[in-house]
């Protein structure tokens, strides 16, 4: 997360929406904070009491999935948490796509004890709760991040295929007549995503199935369709 005191912006990272782009971006305006550790929920953390405007950026499912495939197999095992996800097949080969799929659905990353702090120790308006372990999962919708106690707080859902148009504007809304201090980088980009066509990568109607099922509630709210 990063919070801006001086605009009242609060950003949500999702993993795999752009988020490290957005993240080097925001740093970069007076009056940012980097909210740590990253990758929290909106009900992970205690908000100030004047509601920031809440920005997320979503992203469909299906090329989520392939673009975080693709960055674990690039990555290669580095925790526990790569080490299951990439873990060979029966027949000794390399994970397929298809099984990475199906693995993604309960399984979360915690960075142990040592990163469990009590709130004392953070003094910005927007701190984690008490000791709340950093999450990570491939199981979350969008909408697990951006809700709390059943209300679904964002501001502004950004949308990664049309990411720059909608940063640009975004900029003209939260900074008029000025727009953001620097144009947002290209961090952490798949090397081979021009080049891809991530439909292509679901070779089973059953792996379709499957996104869809886990990631209901993002198709039904933010209307995300295989084919397009």
């Amino acid at each position: 997360m990063i919070y801006n005191a001086r605009l009242n912006l609060l950003f949500v990272h999702i993993q795999k929406t752009a988020g490290t782009s957005i993240h080097h971006a925001l740093l970069r305006e007076a009056g940012s904070r980097d909210i740590r550790p990253h990758h929290l929920r909106l009900c992970d953390v205690r908000l100030p009491k004047a509601k920031p405007r809440i920005v997320a950026v979503v992203r469909n499912p299906w090329e989520r999935h392939v673009s975080w495939y693709r960055m674990m197999v690039r990555k290669g095992v580095h925790n526990a948490f790569s080490a299951y996800l990439l873990q060979p097949e029966p027949s000794g080969e390399p994970v397929t796509f298809s099984t990475f799929v199906r693995r993604t659905a309960a399984v979360r990353e915690t960075a142990g004890d040592e990163l469990r702090r009590p709130l004392r120790s953070y003094v910005w308006p927007v701190a984690p709760k008490p000791f709340t372990p950093y999450l990570k999962s491939l199981g979350w919708n969008h909408e697990d991040y951006l809700t709390v106690d059943g209300a679904y707080l964002a501001d502004e859902v950004l949308r990664f295929e049309d990411l720059d148009a909608h940063w640009h504007d975004l900029g003209n809304r939260v900074k008029p007549g000025e727009g953001w201090s620097h144009a947002l980088p290209k961090a952490n980009r798949d090397p081979g995503r021009a080049q891809l066509n991530w439909r292509e990568t679901y070779q089973r109607e059953e792996d379709v199935e499957v996104v869809a099922a886990g990631f209901a509630r993002d198709i039904r709210r933010f209307g995300f369709a295989f084919d397009r």
